[in-house]
């Protein structure tokens, strides 16, 4: 038994020959080296015959190499075509492509096409020779939701090259968007969805995609500083999920209105006083995300306060005005003077906040105690709000 390539080195061309049909897998790869660099091109019919015969497919692999080496492009094609391992398939069409690449686009873009093995479409994705006409955008799109995850992340870098979409193909990414679970590809997906779609449509699609997926996109999003307007993430904040709003806060830009200013009363409010599993889900566990998102909007919070404008308050205000003021109204009363207060009239307005527990604010006075004299009071400055908007000699009675 040969145990190393040096004895094969020792032996004459008839035992070579002998080793190369009848040795073990690795006395015929080392056979069929030493055959190749003793006889050079000579050894082309002897391969082409024996590389068929072999049947590990380690051996058939590298008797390709030698083929390839002497540019024996025929018997490439038939293994790649023809040979029942992947691997070997696979050695064969990285062989094309490296010798003779553009005389073989054609029989690669039907491997790509045919072949089943992820082995070969990432192989032919990643060595498609540049020189190449693109890969067919449809073919493209199928081979986005491979099941393997190194084609769909090779199938990537080809969508450069790719000049439209038809409305059937865009909404076929965006489906392969919310269905990734590789957290990098769906990183480098996001830019090639939005070319040929509005981060609207990316947000819109995420109000029926699972919360593990609606936190990947947007930490996603933030990574690559995206930024979206209240009207594109209304729906995901209005879903009251303090790992959503921890995630929609970065990129939401401009940092203003009404509505916004409400939705971040709302978390610092459900940051102190967590509600029960009937009205947010479950709480246990919640405190430090909870924690997270008040650090980060509190300072937000009170600038906003302080530097909205007055301007006329409108019908469609009148209600989250209400909302506002009976979660607070408790709070104020203790914080600002009885003559200083403006109490709203219409309690019918008041919409949704009836189960908030306004011992919250309780807690929430607290804090304010402790922030810099500088800034306003979490009480008061609603309170600020609601003189600068709310007057009491305005024409409209709320």
């Amino acid at each position: 038994m040969i145990s190393s390539y040096k004895e094969i080195t020792k032996l004459d061309n008839s035992m070579l020959d002998e080793r190369l049909k009848r040795g073990d897998a690795q006395e015929r790869i080392w056979a069929a080296w030493e055959i190749g660099l003793r006889k050079g091109s000579e050894i082309i019919p002897q391969l082409q015959e024996e590389i068929h015969k072999a049947p590990d497919p380690g051996t058939r692999r590298h008797m390709a190499i030698i083929l390839a080496g002497f540019k024996d492009l025929d018997v490439l094609k038939v293994l790649a075509e023809s040979d029942p391992n992947p691997l070997v398939r696979c050695e064969a069409c990285r062989y094309l492509i490296k010798t003779d690449s553009m005389g073989n686009q054609s029989f690669i873009t039907q491997r790509l096409e045919l072949d089943t093995a992820s082995e070969i479409k990432e192989v032919i994705l990643l060595l498609w020779d540049q020189n190449y006409q693109p890969v067919a955008t449809e073919l493209l799109v199928t081979l986005l939701g491979d099941t393997s995850e190194f084609v769909r992340r090779a199938t990537l870098s080809h969508f450069t090259r790719v000049k439209e979409l038809s409305d059937s193909q865009v909404a076929a990414i965006q489906t392969c968007l919310y269905n990734e679970k590789k957290k990098n590809i769906i990183k480098d997906l996001i830019p090639i969805t939005l070319k040929w779609s509005s981060i609207s449509d990316l947000m819109r699609g995420l109000q029926t995609a699972s919360k593990e997926m609606k936190l990947t996109i947007l930490d996603a999003c933030r990574e690559a500083k995206i930024r979206v307007e209240w009207s594109e993430v209304r729906e995901l904040a209005a879903e009251h999920d303090v790992d959503l709003d921890i995630r929609v806060l970065p990129i939401l830009a401009p940092l203003e209105g009404l509505e916004v200013l409400l939705w971040l009363g709302k978390g610092i409010a459900r940051s102190l006083n967590p509600l029960p599993n009937s009205c947010f889900g479950n709480t246990a566990g919640m405190q430090a995300p909870y924690h997270q998102f008040r650090k980060a909007v509190f300072p937000l919070f009170l600038d906003l306060l302080k530097t909205m404008s007055p301007q006329p308050i409108s019908d469609s205000d009148v209600k989250n005005f209400s909302t506002i003021h009976q979660h607070l109204e408790p709070s104020i009363k203790q914080a600002v003077p009885q003559e200083n207060q403006i109490m709203l009239r219409d309690e019918s307005d008041y919409a949704g906040w009836d189960k908030i527990d306004t011992s919250v604010m309780d807690k929430s006075k607290s804090e304010s105690n402790q922030v810099k004299d500088d800034t306003i009071s979490p009480n008061s400055a609603y309170q600020v709000l609601l003189n600068r908007w709310i007057e009491p000699s305005a024409s409209k009675t709320l």
